[in-house]
């Protein structure tokens, strides 16, 4: 008999906390059923895009498994509730799928020159997988139809999306009214890792848990996109002050 899943209660959202080795199991069960999943992995930044946006909220509260992703979440569930859990984050997440293989993947997101490279570079590091024809990420609206109809057409078992918050995440709610099986997962970065384009933070600054340090240290251009930290600590302090 499998175990029930650990989740905590992080205000409306239920985390799950475990270990990616077992979430990637959970995710390969998932590929089997017949329907279209998505799994988010919350961190700061779409938490505070959910709490001013309901429909985006109700979307992320739909997801099959919301994972705690990155140091921000497992800090705040230790503030508000005396708990320690795992921080998973979407890359390590992603490769944990990636090795274990077995299913089809399809990848949208990044530049045309760093997503095709990142079709070479995957498609020899994991032979295990069968890549799909997907995308770069800096197609017009317009013409996301024509996409999901392909995307729809392949079927693929994973549907890895790296446009960034929100857009991707709003890339996939269409998807997910027209593709019925599979799973999509909003990847943001990774693909630009992939491809080499960005570097993974190196294992010890990884281990530091400052991953977004170096980040937005070695890409300054990410810094802009911070704003949603204040937001995010007075929306903690508040919770606080509530209990």
């Amino acid at each position: 008999m499998k175990q029930p899943l650990s989740i905590v209660q992080f205000v409306d959202y239920p985390i799950i906390n475990s270990n990616y080795l077992e979430i990637g199991a959970i995710i390969l069960d998932l590929m089997k059923q017949p329907k279209f999943s998505h799994i988010t992995t919350l961190n700061p930044q779409i938490l505070v895009g959910c709490e001013s946006n309901y429909d985006l909220k109700k979307w992320v509260l739909t997801s099959e498994l919301i994972v705690p992703d990155g140091v921000g979440i497992q800090w705040a569930i230790k503030r508000l509730y005396r708990k320690q859990i795992a921080c998973i984050t979407g890359i390590q997440l992603v490769l944990t799928l990636l090795n274990q293989g077995g299913f089809s993947c399809l990848l949208v997101g990044a530049t045309p020159k760093s997503y095709s490279k990142a079709m070479e570079k995957v498609k020899i590091k994991f032979p295990n997988v069968t890549f799909l024809e997907g995308s770069h990420g800096y197609i017009p609206e317009s013409e996301w139809p024509n996409l999901i109809q392909s995307i729809k057409t392949q079927c693929p078992d994973l549907i890895l999306v790296g446009m960034g918050f929100p857009k991707q995440e709003q890339f996939l709610q269409q998807v997910q009214k027209y593709c019925t099986q599979g799973i999509g997962i909003g990847i943001g970065g990774v693909i630009d890792i992939f491809s080499g384009h960005q570097k993974w933070a190196p294992k010890w600054i990884r281990t530091l848990k400052l991953e977004w340090l170096y980040r937005g240290v070695t890409q300054p251009r990410r810094l802009k996109t911070w704003k949603f930290m204040m937001p995010f600590i007075f929306w903690i302090i508040k919770r606080l002050c509530e209990k």
